[in-house]
């Protein structure tokens, strides 16, 4: 027995469904590039080397899909943090002469990397690399412009990453441990303190004070691409980084529920689909009847008379066969318009559909 289902009781909802992967050096699902292309090869493309030629065409790739004018939605790709001048954007992308990429395959990330997803730790530097949100990749080492260390009077100011001015006071530094503590109850691993060129780098995040970190490379989701464009940091040349590195990230797929309710009316479905249950038949005249009020005995021997549903509510309670009793309902099955079979519903429990009360039934599947 069919029913057409109408298009208002079919429901459709979207949600996200995330996966977590583990990323390494190691991976052979990972195509690990290291870029150089930023350099002007004044040869034919026919005198370069195969490597020169692949990241000659990696880097200007990424420069224009990316870098050339980031803030751009109509030529450029990829999240950028709102701010509200040109020049904090333009620190968010910035691509110089090199640039480390991990470029994550489309089966392994779905429809983008999840935001706030990404956790890199790079071996060589002891170093822990994650996205803001918004495309950017900061890293937990911390270099920044100071203006006054004075260890005698404990006054530490710096510039952070949007050049503004952070005021701090130094509790202790112990020479030993190479650790800087300061008023907000934070300790930095004091990594490089630059007096000539004016720098200073530590490992560490101010607990009770907000300020910009630095961006040392930048994410592009929808794309799979983690880009390291910061080489020089901590006071020298960040050649190695990510070498051998271990981290996770978390891919992204649309899943969608599909909600139909099915309802059954009490003048529907309570009939048994057995011929042997609704159809009379006449075994000396062979006629065959269907509307028979009840059971009715004759005086024939070999004619009998099976019942229709007509008469439910007096008849099953006298009906020797069983034909009265309405069918249980234990699967349902979802057409399409060209009358194939799309999805099977298996009820837990056989429901029964009788001709007294309408029952209602909640399909949900996900594709």
């Amino acid at each position: 027995m069919l029913k057409q289902i109408p298009k208002s009781d079919i429901n459709l909802r979207p949600f996200k469904a995330y996966k977590n992967w583990d990323v390494t050096s190691d991976s052979t699902s990972i195509d690990y590039v290291t870029t150089l292309s930023g350099e002007n090869y004044t040869a034919s493309a026919d005198l370069l080397t195969s490597t020169e030629l692949n990241e000659k065409g990696l880097y200007h790739q990424l420069y224009t899909m990316y870098y050339r004018d980031p803030n751009n939605p109509f030529t450029s790709y990829g999240d950028i943090k709102p701010t509200t001048t040109t020049i904090d954007n333009a620190k968010q992308r910035l691509l110089v002469d090199r640039a480390r990429v991990i470029a994550i395959p489309q089966i392994k990330y779905g429809e983008q990397i999840k935001p706030f997803s990404i956790n890199i730790y790079d071996n060589e530097l002891n170093e822990t690399i994650f996205d803001d949100g918004h495309g950017n990749l900061i890293s937990n080492y911390s270099s920044y412009n100071f203006k006054l260390i004075n260890i005698e009077t404990g006054e530490f100011i710096f510039y952070d990453a949007n050049n503004n001015e952070i005021q701090s006071t130094i509790l202790s530094l112990d020479i030993e441990t190479n650790t800087l503590f300061v008023d907000d109850e934070a300790a930095f691993y004091l990594l490089t303190i630059d007096v000539e060129a004016g720098t200073i780098s530590f490992l560490g995040v101010f607990k009770k004070k907000t300020f910009d970190v630095p961006t040392i490379g930048n994410v592009f989701y929808s794309h799979g691409l983690i880009v390291i464009t910061k080489l020089t940091q901590l006071g020298g040349v960040r050649y190695n980084s990510l070498s051998t590195f271990s981290g996770s990230y978390k891919s992204t797929t649309t899943i969608y529920e599909n909600e139909v309710l099915l309802i059954v009316g009490e003048d529907e479905f309570n009939v048994s689909t057995n011929p042997t249950a609704t159809i009379a038949t006449n075994v000396i005249t062979g006629s065959i009847s269907t509307t028979f009020e009840g059971i009715k005995k004759t005086t024939y021997s070999d004619n009998y008379q099976l019942p229709s549903f007509n008469a439910y509510e007096y008849s099953s309670s006298m009906d020797p066969t069983g034909s009265f009793i309405a069918p249980y309902i234990t699967t349902i099955g979802l057409y399409d318009d060209n009358m194939d079979m799309v999805a099977v519903a298996k009820l837990a429990t056989p429901i029964k559909s009788t001709p007294d009360l309408p029952v209602n039934f909640l399909i949900r599947f996900d594709t």
